[in-house]
Formats: C-alpha cells, sequence, structure tokens
C-alpha cells in the first residue's frame, strides 16, 4: 500500500464528546482501492472507535482502534479484530498505526502496518479531507472498481481449507484446468511441487504474493492433480493459497501442508 485517502462523512459534537465517521480508500502497491472507514468518539483528545476494511468484501474486518486528537494532529492504532468474514489465520491480519498533521482544510501523513508479531506489512502515505475535496478522485474510484469487477465478475465459491493427505474431487466443465498459486501471507520461502497426471508442472517453485498460473488440457474423465509441500518458510506449515478456474467458477483453496506431505485435487471433466 502506498497511499491512503480518508474523507469526512460527518463530526458531531456533544459537549466534550465529538463523533466522526470517517470513509476513504486503502492503495495497495498492486493500484487496487480498498474501501476504508473509521467511526470515532473523542472525549477530551483521546479517541477510541473502530475501522472496517473492504465494506462488501469477502474479507471485511473490523478493527478496534484508539488513538489522540488534537486542533493539528491525529494519531491512530488499530489493535484487535472484533469480526471478520475473511478465513485467513489472524497471525496474517494487517494492523495499522497512523499520524496525520492538519494542512489548512486536511491532514496528511503517513501509516505503517504491522502483523501481530510487530513484523512491518505495509507503509505509506495518508491523508484525509472533507467530501467535496475528493469528490473527483472518488469517482475515478469507482470508475476503476466497476471495471475491475466486470473484468473479474465470476461465480465465487466459499474458500475451503484443505490439509495433508486430504483428497477434494470437483466436476469439471471446461477442457483447460486453470490455477493461480501465491502466498497470500507473509514471503517466508515456501516452495510446492505440483504434478498433473504424473507430469510435473512445478518443481520446488518457490511461492511469492504474485501468482504463479498454470493451464492445462485435461483428458476426458479423471484427471488427478497433487500439490506437495516441498518447504514452509518460517510460519508452521505451508500455506500456499490456490485457485481454481473453470469457466465462470472460481474455487477458493487456502492450504496447510506439511514438509513432504501432499493434498490431490480429483478432477472429473464432464
Amino acid at each position: 500500500m502506498k497511499t491512503i485517502i480518508f474523507f469526512f462523512l460527518m463530526a458531531t459534537s456533544i459537549h466534550a464528546q465529538n463523533s466522526y465517521d470517517y470513509v476513504g480508500f486503502l492503495f495497495s502497491d498492486k493500484g487496487f482501492p480498498i474501501s476504508y472507514r473509521l467511526i470515532l468518539e473523542e472525549n477530551d483528545g483521546t479517541l477510541n472507535g473502530y475501522s472496517i476494511t473492504g465494506l462488501g468484501t469477502n474479507y471485511e474486518t473490523k478493527n478496534e482502534v484508539f488513538g489522540s486528537k488534537s486542533r493539528k494532529e491525529i494519531n491512530l492504532k488499530e489493535y484487535q479484530v472484533i469480526t471478520t468474514v475473511s478465513e485467513e489465520p489472524l497471525s496474517t491480519f494487517c494492523y495499522i498505526e497512523l499520524t496525520a498533521f492538519k494542512n489548512k482544510n486536511s491532514f496528511s501523513g503517513s501509516f505503517i502496518g504491522r502483523y501481530q508479531d510487530s513484523t512491518i506489512c505495509a507503509q505509506g502515505k495518508v491523508t484525509f479531507a472533507k467530501k467535496a475535496t475528493l469528490e473527483k478522485k472518488i469517482k475515478k474510484i469507482q470508475k476503476i472498481q466497476k471495471v475491475q469487477e466486470l473484468i473479474t465478475k465470476r461465480q465465487e465459491n466459499k474458500t475451503i481449507v484443505l490439509k495433508s493427505g486430504d483428497l477434494h474431487e470437483l466436476k469439471w466443465n471446461s477442457e483447460k484446468f486453470k490455477m493461480n498459486l501465491w502466498d497470500s501471507a507473509i514471503e517466508d520461502g515456501e516452495r510446492v511441487t505440483l504434478t498433473i497426471n504424473d507430469k510435473v508442472i512445478l518443481d520446488n517453485e518457490l511461492m511469492t504474493s504474485n501468482k504463479t498460473k498454470v493451464t492445462y488440457k485435461l483428458q476426458k474423465g479423471q484427471n488427478i492433480v497433487v500439490l506437495k509441500a516441498d518447504s514452509e518458510g518460517e510460519k508452521a506449515n505451508n500455506t500456499t493459497r490456490m485457485e481454481l478456474i473453470d469457466k465462470k467458477i472460481k474455487h477458493h483453496v487456502l492450504t496447510e501442508l506439511q514438509v513432504g506431505k501432499n493434498l490431490t485435487f480429483k478432477i472429473n471433466l464432464q
């Protein structure tokens, strides 16, 4: 993430306590915006409340936040997951800390994201301002999101978790078997070997945040796909993420494999 943009929806005041509702976007290093919202209560300069990341998505997460606010500065820190629809391990969640300074009608500053073990997972700039200031940018973001939705619109299945020794059977419609593999957590040296019908497709392949794409022409009837964990990196178990794509159907898989162990897919071409 290189940039975060927030914008004000409302700010009400009751005696010494102020309520704030900030809504904005997180911009990853890949350039796609992620929605972000802050619901805050200020009491004599102390902020408490929660953030919501990825509103309406399959990774929407609500975190508790605390911090402080003065006339020229805001400090905030996420510290605990309240609810999430994501099925990723909590150890892979990135908690944001930000400091922003007032400059005329806007705030700008920087943020850093950390995993639970304090390892840095993201960092960049932060800015927020009144809604009118950002309306043009918001419209552009909405256009980008609509285009992206059209490109990636598929029938989504719920993520399944497969472990060492598991056998998962799928009915298949397309003659082509498409698969994406990547490390969705910390890039820590996880490697895998992939075979399809006893043919080695990937040999001790290093998993990174960039998806490794595989396309294979299936034979009629039964096809056997085997994924073996060659290493598990610094974290326990190999947690390679997978997408198996059959025309408009996308099967999401999270693996938890021990080194030297494998899981098997039985793909039945109709």
